[in-house]
């Protein structure tokens, strides 16, 4: 199995956290049941470009988002100038699967198996405190954050479906969409018993950003990219206040 070195065990103390499944190929330790080595993945980061950090694959398009819609100060090439601004804005990151096998070096998250999860990544927040999550993609947030085991660990949290809603509707305000097209939530927001609340919103994946659009509401009439420009504006201005 690989390893995320920089998820496992983490416990993020943040209010604010981005959260994403698990990292690409050449960022993860070597799966010892594999011929492969970390001077492999060395090579293919060097020859690709790619950081070894959170959404570091040269073809994911996170840290240009960030630096649009967070961050301007930020190139995403930068490793330092993004490990600093997110100290300096109070961001943690981290990943939801901290072990997996993959099939080849797919990239897909439906090629990994034998999933670790790692749902004590946060600091449960404090009576009337509200801690967001960030989650890159709607696959993190309903299909591997919101699981039995999670409820299993936190049963005194809840989904609150006229918060959850409220939520999206902000999201979703002033941009033209396609409500029935929405079949998984975007937004979700749980509850405990002394009023603290964990918010919980959902992007398209950075790593193929304009596959699966159409679930997130867009219609034919917009251009990806301009449905993009506004529903990630409405997102991190959630996310950053």
């Amino acid at each position: 199995m690989e390893t995320d070195p920089l998820s496992i065990d983490r416990l993020v103390l943040d209010k604010k956290i981005i959260l994403g499944s698990f990292p690409t190929w050449s960022i993860t330790t070597p799966d010892p049941e594999k011929a492969e080595s970390e001077k492999d993945k060395r090579y293919v980061r060097k020859t690709n470009g790619d950081l070894k950090f959170y959404y570091g694959s040269s073809k994911n398009v996170f840290w240009s988002w960030y630096s649009v819609f967070v961050d301007n100060s930020v190139q995403p090439a930068d490793l330092n100038a993004i490990k600093h601004s997110l100290e300096r804005n109070g961001i943690g990151i981290t990943n939801i699967i901290v072990r997996a096998s993959r099939k080849d070096r797919s990239s897909f998250d439906y090629d990994l198996t034998n999933r670790e999860y790692n749902y004590g990544f946060f600091k449960y927040p404090k009576p009337d405190e509200t801690l967001k999550i960030l989650c890159t993609s709607k696959t993190v947030m309903n299909e591997m954050l919101l699981k039995s085991a999670f409820w299993k660990l936190y049963p005194e949290l809840e989904v609150d479906p006229s918060l959850s809603a409220a939520l999206q509707a902000e999201i979703y305000n002033g941009l033209h969409h396609k409500h029935e097209a929405i079949t998984q939530s975007v937004c979700v927001v749980l509850k405990g018993q002394s009023g603290e609340r964990i918010e919980c919103a959902s992007i398209p994946s950075p790593g193929s950003p304009y596959r699966g659009l159409s679930f997130f509401g867009k219609t034919k009439t917009m251009g990806s990219n301009e449905f993009l420009r506004q529903f990630l504006g409405n997102v991190f201005s959630w996310f950053r206040n």
